[in-house]
């Protein structure tokens, strides 16, 4: 009798079904795998494609409004991340955003190494949009800069209650001007153990006259316009000499172009305009001499035409190192319909009418007496503050840190108080630069100030120490940085040319100086204050936006 196996008995027909079961799924396993492959290939093209056009769009943007030129950029550094607008299978499509904006979009192709059978290549689409801040602008509304106590041309603003001021090459350091003077301390030249001033810049101080405006900046300049300088010569101002020792002013002034982020390009032999008085495009050092007529003390220097390049045209004013010069020269700048004397007024650069601010450093003199337009001494501070624009800060700057810097402030003054366009005087920290040395620590500013009934934030500059009584100046030759924490939930009223200048319908900032008060006599003081400002918000100005 046998014995039955255990064993599982396999057929034949068993063998031959597996082998086709595997066969017939094994080819959308290798599709799988070759999609899987396929698929990472397309993800890492997606990423170069994304950063490729991240790169165009900064790249290009900053030759905006210029679009052509902007377009141009744009596709060689597309070119450069190995996308070339000319190839059938890529496009690189360049879109503006108003003026300072630029979208640029990459459409290229994923190919297919290993799913070909199934898939050929499918459409990779990625975009960018960047767009770029220009720097805060240095002054105050309207066309004129530096006008004294002359009318500002902007209805119901009051008067900018200060002048330009360049000071000498043979004036020290203390005196108010970090680099147009020639020496440290305050020394002038020729003195013994004269230290030459490092900051010492040749190149002056920077002014802009924007003529750029909203809309495209392929329209050329509306009307002619003057641009007048309030007592080039030596004038016989506070603080100026008529004896050949007085500071004479160089001027130099440049057309604008399309590139807005960049004014350096401007400044180039081709491009600069002509002067009326010399009737040639060279650098014009004025003469001692010229301080206008008997009824305005405006001289025009240079004309722009009706069909002139816009954009930010660049207007340099620099002392020359001439060693017989000891004296500082007060001025003012300003742009007028061509043949007349009264600033447009406008609120908001454009074709039609200009304005006028610093570059990068705004040199300014507070005076106690100044001259009006009409020739006439004026008292203007004389015992009460001092109250003047410094800067216009758009909400687009809301939550970033705003950072001013004063050069040498003091004169006559108590304290300085920073104002926003509703009047709050924010906290804010401070840091100094002590003359030949280096910038310290920021540390959060403990002085405060009573005007009127309420205690504010602000900056003491000055005091009299008892029991002598004798005045004591904190910053004579320093150099001071105050940082302030623009509130997250900042609101201004946008400029508007139709809506008059008052203290809370503007984002301009304001600042106001505060006589110092001797505790001996009771007696007011006078602000008399040489300064050399400068602003910037701090964060990289070019960005993407999606």
């Amino acid at each position: 009798m046998s014995q039955l196996s255990n064993a599982p008995v396999r057929r034949a027909t068993e063998r031959g079904y597996i082998i086709a079961s595997t066969a017939l799924l094994l080819i959308p396993l290798m599709i799988f795998a070759a999609f899987a492959v396929d698929v990472g290939g397309w993800y890492a093209e997606a990423d170069r494609a994304q950063r490729a056009a991240d790169a165009a769009a900064l790249s290009g943007v900053v030759k905006m409004p210029d679009f052509v030129a902007a377009t141009a950029t744009a596709r060689a550094t597309a070119l450069e991340n190995g996308y070339d607008h000319s190839d059938p299978d890529v496009n690189v499509v360049v879109e503006r955003r108003g003026s300072q904006g630029l979208h640029v979009q990459i459409e290229t192709k994923g190919e297919s190494y290993f799913g070909k059978v199934v898939l050929d290549e499918i459409d990779i689409d990625r975009f960018a949009t960047a767009e770029y801040i220009l720097p805060v602008p240095l002054g105050n509304p309207g066309s004129s800069l530096g006008s004294g106590i002359g009318p500002t041309g902007v209805p119901g603003a009051p008067r900018e209650n200060l002048l330009l001021a360049l000071n000498s090459y043979c004036q020290g350091y203390q005196n108010g001007d970090p680099f147009g003077v020639g020496w440290q301390g305050n020394r002038t030249c020729g003195d013994p153990g004269d230290i030459v001033n490092s900051r010492y810049d040749a190149d002056g101080y920077d002014f802009i006259i924007d003529l750029t405006g909203p809309d495209d900046m392929a329209a050329p300049v509306t009307g002619a316009w003057d641009v007048q300088i309030f007592e080039p010569g030596l004038c016989n101002q506070d603080f100026e000499s008529t004896d050949g020792t007085g500071n004479r002013i160089q001027t130099t002034l440049w057309k604008g172009d399309n590139t807005l982020f960049s004014d350096d390009d401007n400044k180039t032999d081709a491009n600069r305009a002509i002067n009326t008085v010399s009737g040639a495009p060279d650098p014009y050092l004025w003469p001692a001499t010229a301080c206008g007529s008997a009824t305005s003390q405006w001289v025009t220097a240079y004309r722009i035409q009706s069909g002139d390049p816009r954009g930010r045209w660049v207007l340099n004013t620099r002392s020359l190192p001439n060693t017989a010069e000891t004296n500082l020269n007060s001025y003012g700048i300003r742009v007028v319909p061509a043949g007349g004397t009264a600033p447009c007024g406008s609120l908001v650069a454009s074709s039609s009418c200009p304005q006028v601010y610093a570059r990068t450093w705004l040199p300014i003199y507070v005076p106690n007496n100044i001259r009006d337009l009409g020739g006439v001494n004026v008292p203007t501070i004389g015992g009460s503050e001092a109250l003047f624009y410094l800067a216009t800060i758009d909400e687009v700057h809301k939550g970033k840190t705003l950072e001013i810097k004063l050069f040498d402030p003091g004169e006559g003054m108590d304290n300085m108080q920073v104002l926003t366009p509703d009047n709050a005087r924010l906290p804010f920290q401070i840091a100094t630069m002590p003359e030949g040395g280096t910038q310290g620590s920021f540390a959060a500013n403990t002085s405060t100030c009573t005007v009127g009934a309420n205690t504010y934030e602000c900056l003491r500059v000055a005091e009299w120490i008892a029991p002598a009584a004798a005045r004591t100046d904190f910053y004579n030759g320093n150099e001071v940085t105050i940082r302030i924490q623009i509130p997250s939930n900042y609101q201004c009223v946008q400029d508007n040319p139709a809506t008059p200048l008052t203290d809370e319908s503007n984002c301009w900032w304001r600042i106001r100086y505060e006589p110092l008060t001797n505790p001996n006599t009771g007696n007011v003081g006078t602000v008399t204050d040489r300064t050399t400002w400068s602003i910037r918000v701090i964060g990289d100005p070019i960005r993407l936006t999606e």
